[in-house]
């Protein structure tokens, strides 16, 4: 479903037994969101911002630099975890992923599209142990959530 102001450019997956990606899926969708891209870093540098556009995230602090503390619901079941969460203000990027064993990571990055609209891109990296580094329905899964994620990141734009 996409939200009105959204437009949807481009999505990818690579992985699972591609030349150079054994154990490896890499997931990506880019969108352009009727907002300033000002205005759309400030939603996404702010980890308490992320439940409202990152799906199944239903609580998310910074107990300190560079750390991010999630509260998730996968199918009625909370989890927390804890993680890596970098803001990269002059890039308007921002980076993640697991913190100590290395199998999950992801980036968001914002590029200035002009009349006051900007691209996102949502990238996510799955490796080995990962069961989204493998295809089949995890994989379906996380191109759903990718979706979803950037149609919540343009509807919470929209009602700043």
């Amino acid at each position: 479903m996409a939200s009105r102001g959204l437009r949807r450019e481009r999505t990818w997956a690579v992985g699972n037994g591609s030349p150079g990606y054994p154990d490896r899926m890499e997931y990506e969708r880019t969108v352009t969101i009727d907002a300033a891209p000002e205005q759309v870093w400030s939603l996404v540098a702010d980890p308490a911002s992320l439940p409202a556009w990152l799906v199944r995230t239903t609580e998310a602090d910074s107990p300190g630099p560079d750390l991010v503390h999630l509260t998730r619901e996968t199918e009625g079941h909370p989890y927390e975890l804890e993680g890596l969460f970098r803001a990269q203000p002059e890039q308007r990027r921002v980076e993640w992923g697991s913190r100590g064993v290395g199998d999950y990571a992801g980036w968001l990055q914002i590029a200035d599209a002009g009349e006051g609209r900007c691209s996102v891109t949502l990238h996510l990296s799955f490796l080995a142990g990962q069961p989204e580094a493998h295809g089949g329905a995890p994989a379906a899964a996380v191109d759903t959530d990718l979706a979803r994620s950037l149609d919540q990141l343009a509807a919470a734009c929209a009602g700043v």
